[in-house]
């Protein structure tokens, strides 16, 4: 069980500033699986401001399971609301070396037919950050 005083002053270990800000270039894979766990828990690898994140476990054909990261749980509650465990999935992912082996970030997630762009295609900024700490 989480208490809600050390979540809350815990910070991600990820790296300082985010994947866009970075400039960086990812190699895109395309895993298809069935998510066999949905969590919202404190994310170790975050750079942004929410500490909770969305995390799916798949069972990926080819790789076993995986845990895929979608992003900060608050601004995915409705993605979150049409996902069931069961459900099959294809994703575009990526990785960075600071990832743990099994460990993706996801740009979009197809589910029953419907897509969900998680990240922009070409610089992978979230698009729940949108117009916070834009640079101008």
């Amino acid at each position: 069980m989480l208490g809600t005083a050390p979540v809350h002053a815990q910070r991600g270990m990820g790296q300082a500033s985010g994947l866009a800000a970075q400039g960086y270039q990812a190699d895109i894979l395309t895993v298809e699986g069935t998510i066999t766990a949905i969590l919202t828990e404190p994310c170790a690898q975050t750079t942004g401001r929410s500490i909770i994140g969305l995390h799916l476990i798949i069972e990926e054909t080819l790789q076993g399971a995986l845990n895929l990261h979608l992003g900060p749980a608050d601004d995915l509650l409705s993605m979150q609301r049409s996902l069931e465990v069961g459900d099959r999935l294809e994703a575009h992912v990526f990785r960075t070396d600071q990832l743990p082996e099994g460990q993706y970030i996801v740009r979009d997630i197809t589910t029953g037919g419907d897509t969900t762009v998680l990240r922009d295609e070409k610089t992978l900024r979230p698009v729940w950050a949108r117009g916070r700490g834009a640079r101008r």
